[in-house]
């Protein structure tokens, strides 16, 4: 099996024949300076940190900052976020799967040609 890196000379350069989906566009334009883009970055930092805290007891500082349903709401918002990230995290895995699965199929056929 080969890599796309071999063929292409960048990974990044198989969405060239590809147009990714509206919603990815979205959270890429502008260098994540959207609406989209803002959230999908908060929920994949916050979302993990923000779990810890809220279960945690009473002693984090954020839980004495905050009340307890700041916290929850805070932390539903960056399981949105986590939840956009991972789509888009999965997009591009599937994407680049497919990719190298096709020039792999495209290999195949020329040696099986020859």
């Amino acid at each position: 099996m080969q890599t796309a890196q071999s063929e292409n000379g960048h990974w990044k350069d198989m969405t060239q024949n590809n147009e990714p989906p509206f919603w990815v566009q979205a959270v890429f334009k502008n260098n994540f300076r959207t609406f989209l883009g803002i959230l999908t970055i908060y929920g994949l930092f916050i979302a993990p940190m923000g779990t810890y805290v809220m279960y945690a007891d009473e002693s984090v500082w954020p839980r004495q900052l905050l009340s307890e349903r700041g916290v929850y709401i805070l932390v539903m918002i960056s399981y949105v976020g986590r939840i956009l990230s991972a789509s888009v995290e999965l997009w591009i895995c599937f994407n680049y799967a497919r990719y190298v699965i096709s020039k792999d199929g495209d290999h195949y056929n020329k040696e099986k040609a020859t």
